[in-house]
């Protein structure tokens, strides 16, 4: 990328090393910085470099992108005063209330407080909205939706997932696929053996999604999104939610996957993953304006008030044991595009990508 000769190109993240390592100085009394939380390193150190006021402004509950090397700002930063912002006018006090518990989890004192004026709850609801944690939920909520005859918007490009299924179609073919997660896989049978493992845990559900539905189906179900203007009711997940907002809103029973520590020297790294859980929790919460489906969640973390919660949500997570039989499923898929396949020698993935993808 250094080499003005070569193919390869810089990228944007280059760009903007480079601008960083000028130590430019921005043509302003004033400069605010929205969403600090979620800054990267080398826009604060060009910020640090500035003889304008500084005004930083951001939710340091709301850092959701440490797996992709965000750091978090409001934790960097020194300032010669705090404001803490603590009222939000998007929901009443319910919600708020909810938020709150979650904020505690994460060691803060200050209560966040809703809109008196608003009428808010949480409970079951006509959602306008689904979030989930994974994907592979996302895909789950998406056939649902489908299936009882609601028009779904699906958030986003989803090429990572396209390309995912078209790795399955390889390998189900007999074909090695570049798919980066299924590197030293020759075989679809190959992957679901790994998945029973504790090693191949994070495959789990995306596993069971493939063998209950078809991946022919799943591709042909992402190609039934329509737009956000036609579309009946919105699914997302919670990390391409951010910053967004629905009048009701349902989240899959995917969030606070949080485990025990498996050995002392991994306590550190276990309690961070913990507060990334919380934390995306507490964004997918705050998404709704008027009412909030909270399903009820097991493991360490706390689960929602018993009496807020009537039922479980209808769009409901598969099953960790990988039990479902394959399927042939023989709607037509038009793709134009292939993954070309390439012989592969690499050990089997075991993170990475495709973890951040459909969890642990």
């Amino acid at each position: 990328m250094c080499d003005p000769r070569d193919a390869i190109p810089l990228g944007f993240d280059g760009f903007l090393k480079l601008w960083g390592l000028s130590k430019p100085q921005i043509a302003a009394d004033y400069i605010l910085l929205d969403e600090a939380q979620d800054t990267n390193p080398v826009v604060l150190d060009v910020l640090r470099r500035q003889s304008a006021q500084l005004v930083y402004v951001g939710d340091r509950y709301q850092q959701i992108y440490e797996w992709r090397g965000a750091v978090n700002a409001m934790e960097a930063i020194e300032t010669d005063a705090t404001v803490s912002l603590t009222q939000s006018f998007r929901f009443g006090p319910e919600i708020a209330s909810e938020a709150s518990r979650i904020l505690r989890r994460l060691g803060e004192s200050v209560p966040l407080i809703g809109n008196p004026a608003m009428r808010s709850r949480v409970g079951t609801c006509n959602p306008d909205a689904i979030l989930a944690r994974t994907n592979a939920n996302v895909m789950t909520a998406l056939i649902q939706c489908l299936d009882v005859g609601r028009k779904p918007h699906l958030v986003g490009d989803n090429k990572d997932l396209k390309e995912l299924l078209w790795g399955v179609r390889d390998l189900k073919d007999g074909r090695p696929t570049d798919v980066a997660d299924f590197f030293g896989f020759t075989s679809w049978e190959s992957v679901v053996d790994f998945a029973k493992t504790t090693e191949g845990e994070h495959l789990t559900m995306f596993v069971n999604l493939v063998q209950s539905k078809g991946e022919k189906r799943l591709l042909w179900a992402i190609n039934q999104s329509v737009s956000e203007e036609e579309a009946e009711i919105v699914i997302s997940t919670a990390h391409k939610a951010k910053g967004r907002e629905w009048k009701n809103v349902r989240l899959m029973d995917d969030f606070m996957k949080i485990r025990e520590a498996r050995a002392p020297a991994e306590k550190a790294k276990q309690e961070r993953e913990d507060a990334a859980e919380l934390r995306l929790f507490y964004v997918a919460v705050t998404r709704a304006k008027e009412a909030i489906e909270i399903p009820i969640m097991g493991g360490k973390g706390e689960p929602p008030r018993a009496a807020a919660i009537s039922s479980r949500p209808a769009a409901q997570a598969l099953a960790k044991t990988v039990v479902a039989q394959p399927v042939d499923w023989q709607e037509p898929v038009k793709q134009s595009s292939q993954v070309q396949s390439r012989h592969i020698t690499q050990k089997p993935a075991k993170r990475g990508f495709f973890s951040r993808l459909f969890g642990r």
